[in-house]
């Protein structure tokens, strides 16, 4: 008996030991429960070091698991640790084929093109942005030149409406944003009709997927032009935040403007004129209904820009 108390105190000592260093007691929760945990953790504002206790109590638990680098990787970001944050995505991207959801490798490319564009390493975030596009099969193809030229010259002697009425590029929701970027992106390094064909992907994925989802609700609905699709689209709660959320009036905006300096001046006033009249779409319908009074060109984001050897698509 004097013996197993001995032994007891013993471990309640070396218990209190570990805890003081930071080692927390063994639990018996499973790794995607710590995973949860953290994350409620995160998303109620609570402590970011209880959050990072359960995700490596986790990865103590699973390896590889994906979903846990990354989410290490938004505690450091969230703290202004961007060169953590970067590596924690990298380790996330690298275990991409353990993600359960396949797309959500996607997530991360776009979390550090954030990154990338906060710091402004440009050059960085556009090749995050690329990445995401190797997957995008429309750009991957050897045919993109010759199927971007085709949506390119619709729009160029069409418009919007006409072009959006005649294309759709579906089950590609994952690249509306990185092509979104780099239509902002390279219409702010004077690359413009690259800007332009981005955009028409970008704002082409949006309508793409609101269409079937406005269907749901009115199956006799068509695509006839971007206002009465505005029209219907906002009565609808999970579209009107689809588009908001998402950034399709800043996809919209940028595709104008860069269309403005490409000279396909009547494309971009119709886009400004679209948005100028549209409420959600907050300060880009302002900016519109400025450029629909004196249009501008935005300056570079590198007075040098142009002497940078970028990929061409």
């Amino acid at each position: 008996m004097k013996g197993m108390v001995i032994l007891t105190l013993a471990a309640l000592q070396f218990c209190g030991v570990a805890t003081l260093f930071g080692q927390e007691p063994a639990t018996q929760d499973p790794a995607w429960v710590l995973f949860e945990k953290g994350k409620s953790e995160i998303a109620a504002q609570g402590e970011l070091g209880i959050a990072l206790r359960y995700f490596r109590q986790a990865l103590d638990k699973r390896v590889p698991f994906p979903e846990v680098e990354e989410a290490i990787g938004d505690i450091h970001r969230l703290e202004g640790n961007f060169l953590m944050a970067e590596i924690q995505y990298n380790k996330a991207y690298e275990q991409r084929g353990s993600f359960q959801v396949r797309e959500e490798q996607y997530r991360v490319q776009r979390k550090l093109a954030d990154i990338y564009k906060t710091q402004e390493k440009y050059k960085q975030m556009e090749d995050a942005l690329l990445t995401i596009l190797e997957d995008q099969p429309y750009f991957a193809q050897p045919d993109y030149q010759r199927y971007s030229a085709a949506l390119y010259s619709t729009y160029r002697d069409k418009g919007i409406d006409y072009f959006l009425k005649l294309y759709r590029v579906e089950n590609i929701a994952f690249a509306a944003h990185a092509h979104g970027e780099l239509t902002w992106f390279y219409y702010r390094t004077g690359r413009y009709q690259q800007a332009v064909r981005h955009g028409l992907f970008g704002v082409n994925i949006f309508i793409s997927e609101s269409v079937p989802e406005l269907r749901r609700y009115n199956p006799e609905f068509e695509f006839t032009n971007l206002k009465a699709f505005l029209d219907i689209a906002l009565e609808r709660n999970n579209i009107r935040d689809y588009l908001s959320e998402d950034g399709f009036y800043s996809q919209l905006y940028y595709l104008a403007a860069a269309s403005h300096a490409s000279k396909l001046s009547s494309q971009a006033e119709n886009i400004w004129r679209y948005l100028s009249a549209t409420p959600a779409a907050l300060r880009f319908r302002d900016l519109s209904r400025r450029q629909l009074e004196a249009p501008w060109i935005e300056a570079y984001l590198n007075p040098s820009a142009r002497k940078i050897e970028y990929p061409t698509q």
